[in-house]
């Protein structure tokens, strides 16, 4: 193979290196914003919880639902 069947050879093989390469750097900042996405629902979600089980906590302590003198059961 002479060296002037190279070159374009080369060439080729080199922008689609470039290509990968951006491409993937694509796709991986994609996966980091779904990731970050993901955890900022889930602390959402968490602090959702947390109040909810105070609340929970609070209704508890204080009585609220309960129509019998048993202690409530919630």
């Amino acid at each position: 193979m002479d060296v002037s069947n190279l070159i374009p050879l080369v060439a080729i093989l080199m922008l689609v290196f470039i290509a990968g390469i951006v491409f993937w750097y694509k796709v991986r900042a994609k996966g980091l914003r779904a990731h970050q996405e993901l955890c900022r629902r889930e602390m959402g979600h968490q602090r959702k919880m947390k109040e909810l089980g105070l609340e929970k906590a609070w209704a508890r302590s204080a009585g609220v639902g309960c129509e019998t003198e048993e202690p409530c059961r919630n």
